[in-house]
């Protein structure tokens, strides 16, 4: 890191791939923190559950919406790495934005095309970011309709958001006959993947919660709370596949005398 280069007139210059790096820890290293939290010191309050059929059912995880917005400190602390992580995912996003715009500026309409999704992807991006800063802040005990409108938005803003990147740089990029390096062809595979488990655990996630309202078996939803969790981390892996994309990339606040 460069605080300050006489010679370049840079006052601050950090490698983007460290700012992409924290970006993904923060909520990764809350989400496992408030799991670890409530197992240790309010196991039974946050893993009991009800349905229609029964009072009180036995689970042996808590879900991410018990474990991140019900108890303190658990609740404070994801609400400060969520924050905390907004800002620099907006500049992830832009960044992708840039990007984009770069790769399909020859000017045919094909590539015209593309850089209209390259908005619509940027877009999409941003609302899955204020999406997930809204249902962090306002938990399912506080405000239910609020929570689920953010949870809803941020659910189908980040499923839509990573197609549209599958097919920007993968699809895309081949129809304009754009030449990927080995590097960003290992980021399209991993891209691919991830929202193929993606999709894996949404589907399991669906059908665990609606086995346990329908059949208040001990332990489903359990079983949703864990794939929320495998839901969340493909979504953060997802987004730490910009470390490859970006990997020569600086972030940098320079001086510019001449203006």
């Amino acid at each position: 890191m460069v605080v300050w280069s006489k010679k370049q007139n840079n006052f601050f210059n950090i490698a983007f791939t460290q700012v992409i790096a924290l970006s993904c820890l923060l909520p990764l290293g809350g989400l496992f923190i408030c799991e670890i939290l409530c197992c240790l010191l309010v196991f039974d309050e946050s893993t009991s559950t009800k349905c229609d059929k029964s009072d009180h059912v036995w689970n042996f995880l808590p879900s991410v919406s018990q474990a991140t917005g019900q108890f303190a400190p658990q609740k404070h602390i994801w609400r400060i790495v969520i924050a905390l992580h907004a800002t620099p995912r907006f500049a992830i996003a832009f960044g992708y934005f840039s990007l984009h715009l770069l790769v399909f500026s020859d000017g045919s309409s094909l590539s015209r095309a593309f850089r209209r999704l390259s908005g619509a992807a940027c877009a999409l991006h941003c609302t899955e970011i204020l999406a997930l800063v809204g249902l962090s802040f306002v938990s399912s005990t506080e405000d239910f309709e609020v929570h689920k409108f953010f949870f809803l938005t941020f659910l189908c803003s980040a499923t839509i958001h990573m197609a549209l990147m599958c097919f920007l740089q993968g699809w895309g990029t081949k129809a304009i006959k754009y030449w990927l390096s080995k590097k960003e062809q290992l980021s399209v595979r991993l891209k691919v993947r991830l929202f193929a488990l993606h999709l894996l655990f949404l589907v399991s996630a669906m059908y665990f919660y609606y086995r346990h309202n329908k059949y208040c078996e001990n332990g489903v939803y359990s079983l949703f709370g864990l794939c929320e969790i495998l839901l969340i981390m493909t979504n953060i892996a997802f987004h730490a596949t910009a470390m490859i994309d970006f990997h020569t990339t600086d972030l940098i606040l320079q001086d510019f005398p001449d203006r």
